[in-house]
């Protein structure tokens, strides 16, 4: 019972963060409200976005090669949760001493991506035996708000 109720109550987290996602009216504010609201949302210390294209940058993002974005997500993945080390020293810069446990989001835009990393202090927060069905809903409607802006 309290397993569904949990469930629920991030059902309905995730509602109202894909609600603000699709009310967005720039990629600027999009990329904004995903770093505020996932932080939040999921209890993370520190979200971080990346994309593999200059020409989608904004101030709050930063760009990231290619290869060693895709390198994280194989067999047509769009999320890693395996916590490779050297993770935390790319999508976390100066915070590798804080962050214990992370997920990455690939989000695709036409021909590049946008990798959103969630990093959390606690070491169990991110684990491989995570079920990611809500995220990864997420994700979709952030890759669908963003060709809407294309």
């Amino acid at each position: 019972l309290l397993a569904g109720k949990s469930h629920m109550v991030s059902q309905k987290r995730i509602l109202k963060c894909s609600i603000r996602i699709l009310n967005t009216k720039s990629l600027t504010k999009l990329i904004d409200v995903v770093i505020s609201d996932l932080k939040t949302l999921l209890g993370c210390k520190s979200v971080n976005c990346f994309f593999t294209n200059k020409d989608n940058l904004t101030k709050n993002s930063s760009l990231i090669d290619i290869k060693i974005a895709n390198s994280y997500f194989r067999d047509g993945n769009k999320t890693y949760l395996n916590q490779n080390p050297k993770g935390i020293l790319i999508f976390f810069p100066n915070q590798s001493r804080t962050i214990k446990s992370y997920i990455l989001l690939k989000a695709e835009i036409n021909k590049s991506n946008l990798i959103i990393a969630m990093g959390s202090n606690a070491s169990t927060k991110f684990t491989t035996d995570q079920r990611v069905d809500l995220i990864e809903y997420l994700t979709k409607i952030i890759e669908i708000k963003i060709s809407n802006f294309n």
